[in-house]
């Protein structure tokens, strides 16, 4: 079952008693782990891996990249668009009704 996608990485881990699975990948902020689902702490291991404590028994642990400059982005990127549209809207209202005055 272990599997790494872009932003996400699952494994399956059988503890023989409580531990840390530690991941070689980099640790950086926006990550976010589950184990069997449920929130769980992510330690910066050796100052430069990810690491989340499992207790023994066979578990699930999902990781999952969530940075949230990713949101603020996309957040920053949607008003962007609607200012746009409202600019393009009013602007050409405006251009009507002055081009309506000079008829008159």
């Amino acid at each position: 079952m272990d599997s790494k996608e872009t932003q996400t990485v699952r494994i399956r881990a059988n503890m023989g008693c409580t531990g840390m699975v530690i991941l070689s990948d980099a640790f950086f902020p926006g990550w976010r782990a589950t184990v069997d689902g449920k929130p769980v702490r992510i330690y910066r291991a050796y100052e430069a891996l990810r690491g989340v404590v499992v207790p023994g028994g066979t578990h699930v642990i999902s990781m999952t990249y969530r940075p949230v400059s990713f949101y603020l982005g996309l957040a920053l990127t949607v008003l962007g668009l609607v200012l746009a549209a409202f600019v393009s809207v009013y602007g050409r209202r405006v251009r009507f009704l002055s081009a309506d005055e000079r008829d008159c």
